[in-house]
């Protein structure tokens, strides 16, 4: 594993000597280590960084290491963490386990060779899982446009449903209008062929309005169609594309 697609590798334990020698230690086995002496430093220093696995000590004054799980949780960072304990400190191990962290291991029994096999395999199943979540979300993605395209599909199909019962109403109404309107007018009595004419006139100002409304309906029907066939040109690109679900890409420029 070359400096370029190492894992990167954040230590954070309050006693020095410890860290920086873990941090010799796994640069000697091919990673890219970084160690700081606080959790403190180590939530600076993630504001504008990323790493790959972080190892944490629990006992640290100040903010703990599981303080720290909870930092991360609360800021939405899923990198994986190993915790690192005294001896006669299994309760905590599972403290920190509960916490979120993959896994732990004692200081007093650290072997590198070990620990950097672990550190591979942690970040693995953080590959995996992530991998997992994202091929997950994307299915979800996709059964959310595929109704968003069925519900598209009958509401366009509804509005030319009555877009067609409109106009065909309208255009036989203004065929009756037309048929019937003048031709009756010579067997109205004279005083009310003013009010009838006015009738007449009325009823075709009605049809041109509600000939508006069709037209607005046509419209807004010729709308949702565009739509449709924005949905499925997208859809039928994803398939063709036929891609396998992202990779994890480590910040150091590794894909997984």
């Amino acid at each position: 594993m070359t400096t370029a697609d190492a894992l990167r590798i954040l230590i954070i334990d309050d006693e020095r000597s410890f860290g920086l020698g873990l941090e010799m230690a796994l640069k000697m086995n091919g990673l890219a280590a970084k160690s700081v002496d606080s959790a403190e430093t180590a939530v600076e220093l993630l504001e504008n960084d990323v790493f790959d696995v972080i190892i944490v000590d629990y006992s640290m004054p100040g903010m703990n290491g599981v303080d720290f799980l909870k930092w991360m949780k609360e800021h939405q960072i899923d990198t994986p963490v190993l915790m690192v304990t005294g001896a006669g400190s299994e309760n905590i191990a599972v403290e920190a386990m509960k916490s979120g962290a993959y896994d732990y291991f004692r200081k007093e029994h650290v072997d590198t060779e070990r620990l950097t096999a672990e550190i591979k395999n942690i970040y693995e199943q953080y590959r995996v899982a992530r991998e997992k979540k994202e091929m997950e979300l994307e299915q979800r993605r996709a059964k959310e446009r595929e109704k968003e395209l069925e519900s598209l599909q009958m509401f366009e199909g509804t509005l030319n449903s009555i877009r067609q019962f409109v106009e065909n109403g309208l255009a036989s109404l203004s065929r009756k209008v037309q048929m019937n309107g003048e031709p009756l007018l010579p067997y109205v009595k004279e005083e009310g062929k003013g009010q009838f004419k006015k009738f007449l006139d009325d009823v075709k100002i009605e049809i041109e309005l509600v000939g508006s409304g069709a037209k607005s309906i046509s419209d807004f029907s010729a709308l949702v169609a565009r739509k449709l066939e924005s949905i499925q040109a997208e859809r039928k690109r994803l398939d063709a594309e036929n891609r396998p679900p992202s990779r994890v890409t480590s910040p150091s420029g590794m894909l997984s």
